[in-house]
């Protein structure tokens, strides 16, 4: 403009796509089956998102990259995981807040030793360590009966004495936060002698 103003200039227009906002992400706090899912919610203009995940202190790894909100993990071992997640349409967005679950399985079941017999109604009772137990439950069944407890604690062996004629079945399981399933059960049978007839002479 001078005295007067003069024609316009053709028109430039810009478009402005701003990244996606960060999503808001949902981790369960622990898992005692090593499965789990972990979701997060739909981000504005993301046409996809990308999933990471941390195991432990090491470094992230994308697991994932596509339209969906949710995933599925499973056979994870013990440990802690890590994850985060962004939405993204021509250009990525902000990383959410990370989210984090511990995943503790229930021990392996021990391997149960019971001797086949015995003829003092003395005996031990072993079994081999559990990864991750800190305690040990030990069962009794007396011939068809119930099964009743014996033994809670870090020990792996238990001594009987005084058992009677008759058999006798064992089972053991590792505990943590849980308990583990069963060993095999292992049974032995006493088998007294005689005792001493009472002689009668003239």
């Amino acid at each position: 403009c001078a005295t007067e103003c003069g024609a316009w200039s053709a028109e430039s227009a810009i478009t402005v796509l701003l990244p996606p906002p960060a999503p808001t992400l949902t981790v369960p706090a622990s898992s005692n089956t090593g499965a789990y899912s972990v979701s997060w919610t739909a981000s504005t203009a993301a046409t996809r998102y990308e999933l990471q995940e941390r195991v432990g202190s090491g470094n992230w790894a994308q697991i994932y990259s596509g339209a969906g909100t949710s995933q599925a993990r499973s056979g994870r071992a013990n440990g802690t995981y890590a994850y985060r997640v962004r939405g993204c349409a021509t250009e990525c967005g902000a990383w959410s807040a990370e989210g984090t679950i511990t995943v503790l399985l229930p021990p392996p079941a021990p391997t149960l030793s019971v001797p086949a017999s015995s003829n003092t109604g003395a005996y031990s009772v072993s079994w081999t360590t559990s990864a991750g137990a800190t305690r040990y439950e030990l069962q009794e069944r007396v011939g068809s009966g119930s099964w009743t407890q014996l033994y809670s604690g870090a020990s792996t062996s238990q001594t009987r004495t005084g058992r009677a004629n008759g058999t006798y079945a064992y089972r053991v399981r590792g505990c943590a936060t849980e308990c583990g399933s069963w060993s095999a059960e292992g049974a032995i049978t006493v088998l007294l002698p005689p005792p001493a007839p009472t002689l009668t002479a003239p």
